[in-house]
């Protein structure tokens, strides 16, 4: 099994297009108002079309966004994906005709209840450390904890991963996917260094050879 990757908090055409060029599965844009890699509208279609061409999937970062403005979103833009990063509840979203990544925020330890409620409602499960804000704030967790984990969902890893320390992280817990932002930025928030992430995916999948 190939390991996904994802690259986050993307705000240009032209990052889109490299990141799914070098092999990134899927790239997300970021439509909570309060990240600084907010995406509006308008902006976002070329984007979206930009990982299409490429051959890549788009997934739309929501944070306690009405159902019914996801599934507008998800019409109008044509995303593949909708991830999910508030404290949404899976039946207000049980009609969204699109995949759900639900993030889990990972404290001291893993929230169990959260994790059951979404269990069989969410494509994938995506663990993070948590943060007082959302949009790919890089915070990291011991992501050991989710070495002995048996779920049936399947999850990815964010929080602080970089090109640095990807290889190691994925060794050790094997995950289904990685999710990346900040850490392959060189400074401003979405814009993103091609070079980190072209060297991010190489550690990455390298890790599983």
């Amino acid at each position: 099994m190939s390991l996904m990757v994802k690259i986050c908090g993307i705000t240009r055409s032209e990052d889109a297009r490299f990141a799914v060029e070098v092999g990134a599965d899927v790239v997300g844009i970021v439509f909570y108002p309060g990240s600084p890699r907010y995406v509006k509208t308008s902006d976002a279609v070329n984007i979206v079309a930009a990982a299409h061409d490429a051959g890549g999937k788009v997934a739309g970062v929501f944070v306690n966004e009405k159902p019914r403005d996801v599934d507008y979103m998800c019409r109008k833009l044509k995303l593949d994906l909708v991830q999910l990063h508030g404290h949404e509840s899976p039946v207000d979203y049980k009609n969204l005709g699109v995949p759900i990544i639900k993030a889990i925020h990972v404290k001291e330890a893993l929230p169990i209840d959260r994790i059951e409620e979404w269990t069989g409602k969410a494509f994938l499960f995506l663990f993070e450390g948590a943060s007082s804000t959302y949009g790919g704030a890089g915070a990291s967790f011991d992501f050991t904890m989710l070495s002995s984990l048996r779920l049936s969902t399947p999850f990815l890893i964010a929080g602080g991963l970089t090109p640095a320390n990807v290889g190691d992280v994925v060794r050790a817990v094997r995950p289904y996917g990685v999710d990346v932002s900040s850490g392959v930025e060189s400074g401003n928030p979405g814009v993103k260094d091609h070079e980190k992430i072209k060297s991010f995916i190489l550690h990455a999948r390298g890790a599983l050879d």
